[in-house]
Order: C-alpha cells, then sequence, then structure tokens
C-alpha cells in the first residue's frame, strides 16, 4: 500500500490520499471518491490529475502512470467533456 499526495492548483491545499494500491487505483478513482475530502470542481468542471505538467490517463494504473510511493501530483479543474 502507498500515498499519494494531491495538491490542489488553484488554491494550494494538499491532500493525502493513503493506503492506496497503486497497482490497481487509477486516477478516476481517486477524483470521484467523495471520502477524500477534495473540493467540488467548479461548475460545470471536473478534476483531472497532473503529473509533472502532463495530464494523465484517467483509466490506467498509477502504477503504470509511473507515480510512486509519496509522489506529488495536482489537480486541476477542466471543462467537463475537454480533453
Amino acid at each position: 500500500m502507498a500515498t499519494l499526495h494531491l495538491v490542489n492548483s488553484t488554491t494550494g491545499e494538499e491532500y493525502e490520499v493513503p493506503e492506496i494500491d497503486f497497482s490497481i487505483v487509477k486516477p478516476k478513482d481517486i477524483l470521484t471518491n467523495t471520502d477524500l475530502g477534495l473540493p467540488p470542481p467548479p461548475a460545470g468542471e471536473t478534476w483531472c490529475l497532473l503529473k509533472g505538467s502532463a495530464t494523465v490517463d484517467d483509466n490506467t494504473t498509477l502504477q503504470n502512470l509511473g507515480f510512486q510511493d509519496g509522489d506529488k501530483a495536482m489537480i486541476v479543474a477542466k471543462v467537463s467533456g475537454a480533453r
């Protein structure tokens, strides 16, 4: 089990996502989990996850995206349906 640290790109707030299996969990699993305490995205937008400055695929496991225990990732809002 590993921990991923999320940073809200707008506010700088940090959120910890502990005890997750990077070989199973995908970004969409994290960004849609209401138990994590993430704020809702702005109206008409959804959260997306960045690794460095690149948007990652929501349907690829964190392990396959190259995340490791203790890494930080940014969450940014994007217009719903945008790529």
